[in-house]
Formats: C-alpha cells, sequence, structure tokens
C-alpha cells in the first residue's frame, strides 16, 4: 500500500485593496522596530533573544494601530525567520551580511486564526476592527495554514496562500540510483546506469540573450531622457514589464525540464538522484568572452526544482564535488581535456559524448560501480529539445526501444 506525506503548495492571486498599503507599511515599522531592539540588546547585553523574548522587550515599545494581533506579532516574528535564513547562507557565503535593514514595507501576514471559509469565499481578517477581504475558493482544496500579502513593482499587490496537501508516495527501489551532470549548452545530463540522457539548454541560452538584449535597449532610451521624468519612468516600468516576462518564459522552461527528470527518475524507480556540483562556476568565472552567459545561466534553479519535486515523492537528493569528471576516462581512468564534444581517450579508445563521460563518472564515484563491459555497450546519447509541451509521456516508448538495444 502506498504511504502519503504532505506537499506544501501555494495559490496566488492578484488583488488590490486600499487598505493593503497602510497595513503594509505599519508592520514595516514593527518588522524595523523589531530589529533595532534584537540588535541593540545583542549589542548591549551580548544576549541573543529568541521570539518570545523579543516580544516581552518590544512591550510599550511600539503600539498596534490597525494590524490584527496575529499580523502584528508575525511581522516581529520574521525578524527571526530573516535571522536564519541569515545563518542558512553563511554555510555557503561566509561573509553574508546579517539583516539589519529597515523596511517601508513589509508583508501582511495571516495565521490561520485569520481564515475563515464559507459558501465557496475565503475569508481573511485584515485589522483588529475585523475589516475583512475574500477570495474564491475550491472546497476540494484544504484550507490555508497561513498566508501573506506582498508587493511586486511589476506584478502588483498580491495574496499567496500556502496550503498542506497529501501525496501518494510511489514504489522506488533503494538500490537504484541515477547521475546528473549540469551544465550550459547542454543544461542537464542523466545516467541512470544504462543509458545517457540530454536535456538541452539552448532555448534557455537564446532566452538569456533575448532579455539582455531587451534590457539594454531599454537602458539605452533610459540614457537619452533626463533622470526622474515622466518619460524615464514610463521606461523603467516598461522595462521590468518585459524582462519580468521573459523571466515567467525562464520559470516555465526550467519547471517543465525538472518535472522530466523527476517523471524519469520515478518511472524508472531510481531512488536516489546525484548532482555534480558546479555551482562554484558562478564565483570569479574567468572564461573571457563566456562569462556573462555562465554567471547568468539558471542550472542551480534547476538542481533546486529538481530537488523539491523529487524529495516529494519520497526520492533523495545530494551534491557531490565533480573535478575532472568531463575528462577522466571511465574505463582506464586516464585524464583527457577535449576541446569538442566528443570525449576520445587516448590511451584505450573509449569515444563518447563529453557531457555523458561527466555523468558516467558522476555515477561512478558516487551511486554505484559500473562495469567496463556495460559502459562499452553504451548506444549514443537520447537527446532531448525543449518544446512547449515538454513532457515525459511522450518518451518511453522510444527510450525503452533503445534500452532493448543493450540487451
Amino acid at each position: 500500500m502506498e504511504e502519503s506525506m504532505k506537499q506544501i503548495r501555494t495559490y496566488s492571486f492578484s488583488c488590490y485593496d486600499d487598505r493593503f498599503f497602510e497595513l503594509c507599511k505599519e508592520a514595516g515599522e514593527v518588522y524595523s522596530k523589531s530589529l533595532d531592539v534584537f540588535w541593540d540588546v545583542y549589542e548591549k547585553q551580548d544576549k541573543w533573544l529568541n521570539k518570545f523574548e523579543l516580544q516581552k522587550e518590544m512591550k510599550g515599545k511600539i503600539e498596534r494601530n490597525n494590524l490584527h494581533s496575529d499580523s502584528f506579532l508575525a511581522a516581529m516574528q520574521q525578524v527571526h525567520n530573516n535571522l536564519a535564513s541569515w545563518k542558512e547562507a553563511k554555510k555557503i557565503t561566509p561573509d553574508a551580511k546579517a539583516p539589519y535593514k529597515h523596511k517601508f514595507l513589509q508583508p501582511i501576514f495571516f495565521k490561520k486564526s485569520q481564515i475563515k471559509f464559507k459558501d465557496g469565499l475565503l475569508i481573511l481578517t485584515l485589522d483588529k476592527n475585523k475589516n475583512y477581504i475574500t477570495l474564491p475558493w475550491n472546497n476540494k482544496i484544504p484550507m490555508p495554514i497561513y498566508g501573506h500579502v506582498g508587493y511586486n513593482k511589476t506584478n502588483g499587490w498580491k495574496i499567496n496562500l500556502t496550503v498542506e496537501q497529501e501525496i501518494e508516495q510511489v514504489k522506488l527501489d533503494l538500490n537504484k540510483g541515477m547521475s546528473v551532470d549540469l551544465g550550459v549548452k547542454r543544461i542537464a545530463t542523466l545516467y541512470d546506469g544504462e543509458r545517457v540522457v540530454i536535456l538541452t539548454g539552448k532555448k534557455l541560452m537564446s532566452l538569456l540573450h533575448y532579455r539582455n538584449k531587451t534590457a539594454a535597449t531599454y537602458q539605452t532610451k533610459m540614457s537619452k531622457k533626463k533622470k526622474d521624468s515622466n518619460q524615464a519612468k514610463r521606461l523603467k516600468r516598461a522595462r521590468r514589464k518585459a524582462v519580468s516576462h521573459i523571466q515567467n518564459v525562464q520559470k516555465d522552461i526550467l519547471h517543465k525540464q525538472s518535472k522530466f527528470i523527476v517523471d524519469y527518475a520515478v518511472d524508472n524507480k531510481v531512488n536516489k538522484i546525484v548532482f555534480g556540483d558546479n555551482s562554484g562556476v558562478h564565483d570569479k568565472t574567468n572564461c573571457g568572452a563566456q562569462n556573462q552567459k555562465i554567471q547568468q545561466f539558471p542550472e542551480q534553479k534547476l538542481y533546486h526544482y529538481v530537488k523539491y519535486k523529487f524529495e516529494s515523492v519520497s526520492g533523495f537528493i545530494e551534491k557531490k564535488p565533480e573535478p575532472y569528471t568531463s575528462q577522466r576516462c571511465p574505463i582506464c581512468a586516464k585524464l583527457h581535456k577535449t576541446k569538442t564534444r566528443i570525449y576520445t581517450c587516448k590511451n584505450c579508445g573509449f569515444t563518447f559524448d563529453r557531457d555523458g563521460v561527466g555523468a558516467i563518472n558522476i555515477y561512478n564515484e558516487n551511486v554505484s560501480l559500473v562495469e567496463n563491459q556495460r559502459i562499452r555497450r553504451l548506444t549514443r546519447p537520447f537527446g532531448v529539445k525543449f518544446y512547449n509541451n515538454l513532457s515525459y509521456k511522450l518518451y518511453p516508448k522510444m527510450l525503452n526501444a533503445q534500452k532493448k538495444l543493450l540487451s
């Protein structure tokens, strides 16, 4: 019998209400004052206040005007949420700065007690006077556990509601694993011990080029306008809107490709996916004319999308270092750096796709040992181009036909 687990999902609504601005402004004042109090106590008493101690310190230092009591407390608690994010960031970037800036506008948070459902509508209590806002809601979807109202210069005001949904767990083989080699021209190369599947990144490359070109076009126009003039402001808004649209297309591509990877792993009962850690290429990149393309390429976003989707079906994800994986022959382990997309070992003559060699070596080192005989019988890599209706459902027959060639 398949087990079930909870999955977090967010539903967004574009919505405008005259009360949002004043409430977010008040939440910003509460957050800023709480942050000041936290650091004052830390500097003077060398004491790290927890959430409840901070609430005690804040008594009498700021009055609640219009915010709901739960939203008022949530604005204070956001200080500790940001501190927790800072601590996590320090593990990756040791010189990351602690939160210290004041906020003019802070999102209004709704706790579970502020959210009710009646006659197909969600009722969200906004302030202490019990004024509310209503949103349409499907009763088949679980009630939100919390929500917040935020502002974006491009999209305006949005209400985000977070729910917990039960999802069925699939049965995965604990002895099966898969490796993924991330890149630019080929955003992901998969190897499951039997075959290599390559997902192209050309669509994303062209999209990044178009985004940079669009931003540069608007920047050229703005340079001819007087700073802070109405025409300059209109061009800024137009640039934000155009770039935001391109970023949404990029996000759509990454979600479809990550879904393809997860569906491929589930279909093959893969329990563990190991990614080669190439995040260091974004730090102090020194590749000449390729610097901008490498710095901006979103392959790390693809990793995070795959991670949360695969873990939601009880899969396991990890990152491992990948030094020289694209240069080491998987047969004789000799190093050879190739300048083309085809890798040919000068020692034993093994020839294969360069990114495929990288994925095979990540698999050999971190998933399981692969016999030389199996490697020598690999078919050519299976390429997957991106198109708007990309779905793994269309590929199993082709992949199974290729698999028969190995038997």
